[in-house]
């Protein structure tokens, strides 16, 4: 059957139909050297975001500008040490390279420091007794930076530590992690404006939780969720356009519980590999075109046979209320002590359900979310004419797509991407090419084909 007459196309033509995307812009770059001076680069060749909600706090940003030899030589590398970027993106019209005048100018100020500079091409190349001219007119030379932001870079080395009484999981998290990013400013801006923070699944009031003085503040939910436990399929938490999300990272069942959620449409790309209009966002929710390429890993049946589709382990907090005593002899009930459970089928029909690593826990929430991590599969998806910026840590995903005419789904969790704006011509053009490499944690009703 072809793709046109299936439920799956009439889901995804009003979105190629819908009108322009927010994709289409050009990039203005100020270099800022020395006290006061600046320097915008002959060429802005490519801009890249890498956003791993999985290893990472906050973003990584990097672009790479073309500069003639002497103002690098001369400009920009000696003052390595202490410079800024200026990123300014610019709309443009659907069509042609005019701007588009109704739209919003977005612009940020970033520290920035050079990549690989112990290549700089002042080393060793006699390039010192060279004046600034004659080098320009020598070379143009790719340079690329690193940039990153002031103010969050200031919660890097903030610390934490005491006790908190006669309070939640939700409590602690949020009132740490208030107070203390709050206090993180540069320029009056401030690194983190607010928390966003799914509920936990740990709701226990608790009389004390006691967090170890020197704790990093960028620690402190994973400190609180392997000690203690927020939720029961993970943690996920990351900074971003200067919001603190904090969210359960393994957990497919979000899809229809939260507001915020991003479904993508798997095309043929063989017929759809030139759509210029890929996206469309309704209220909080965005639904996206792949016409690109999928790729899916499934390590279930093999994470279920070698490590188990159950765990046991003693729980410390009844280890001494389960237990009894009779003729000065101590015994204890292994029913009322243990905790034993198992996740989905059993391969071959045999449940194996080894002993956790630490045996005696008080924190279930960490064996649950362990086994939450083996309940899925990860997927990547290339989104061509991308706007990254519509999407968010631990977005609850769905993939929808055909197979022979029938219609199917998974759901997911969003666990990064990776951002590349481009110069999609020469000189002679402003316009950029955006792509993106979206990576999610998907459930187990796996059946994505290759398109």
């Amino acid at each position: 059957m072809e793709i046109e007459q299936t439920p799956l196309y009439r889901l995804a033509k009003p979105i190629w139909t819908n009108g322009p995307t927010s994709t289409n812009y050009t990039w203005k770059l100020l270099i800022h050297y020395g006290p006061t001076q600046t320097y915008e680069p002959i060429l802005i060749q490519s801009i890249n975001w890498n956003r791993n909600y999985l290893d990472n706090y906050a973003d990584e940003v990097t672009c790479t500008v073309q500069i003639p030899l002497g103002v690098f030589a001369k400009l920009i590398y000696p003052h390595r040490t202490e410079l800024q970027i200026t990123l300014t993106k610019l709309p443009l019209n659907e069509m042609g390279q005019d701007r588009n005048l109704a739209g919003n100018i977005e612009s940020e100020r970033y520290s920035a420091i050079l990549i690989d500079a112990d290549r700089a091409a002042t080393i060793a190349q006699g390039t010192e007794a060279v004046d600034q001219d004659s080098l320009d007119l020598k070379q143009i030379v790719n340079i690329s930076f690193q940039l990153y932001d002031k103010a969050l870079e200031q919660l890097r080395t903030m610390l934490v530590g005491g006790v908190y009484r006669t309070c939640t999981v939700k409590d602690a998290l949020l009132t740490a992690m208030s107070n203390q990013s709050q206090a993180a400013v540069v320029d009056g801006n401030k690194a983190v404006i607010g928390i966003d923070m799914i509920e936990p699944n740990n709701t226990d009031l608790k009389g004390q939780i006691v967090i170890t003085h020197g704790t990093k503040l960028i620690d402190f939910p994973d400190y609180i969720q392997s000690r203690i436990g927020i939720y029961n399929s993970g943690l996920g938490h990351y900074i971003q356009n200067k919001y603190w999300y904090c969210y359960p990272l393994y957990d497919t069942t979000q899809f229809n519980k939260r507001s915020n959620t991003v479904t993508f449409i798997i095309l043929p790309k063989r017929k759809f590999s030139n759509i210029e209009r890929t996206f469309l966002v309704q209220g909080n929710n965005v639904t996206i075109l792949i016409t690109e390429e999928t790729w899916f890993s499934d390590h279930i049946s093999t994470n279920k046979v070698a490590l188990g589709n159950g765990v046991r382990f003693s729980d410390a907090s009844t280890l001494m209320d389960g237990t009894s005593t009779a003729d000065n002899k101590t015994s204890i009930a292994r029913d009322s002590n243990n905790s034993e459970f198992t996740t989905g089928v059993a391969i071959n029909g045999v449940d194996h359900a080894p002993v956790l690593g630490d045996r005696i826990t008080a924190n279930p929430f960490a064996a649950y979310s362990m086994m939450a991590a083996r309940a899925g599969g990860a997927a990547k998806l290339i989104w061509g004419n991308s706007d990254h910026t519509l999407l968010t840590p631990g977005m609850p995903a769905k993939i929808v797509y055909d197979v022979d005419g029938v219609t199917s789904s998974i759901y997911g969790v969003l666990l990064g991407c990776v951002h590349v704006s481009n110069k999609s011509g020469g000189y002679g053009t402003n316009r950029y090419s955006n792509k993106t490499v979206v990576s999610l944690f998907v459930n187990d009703q796996v059946s994505i084909i290759e398109t």
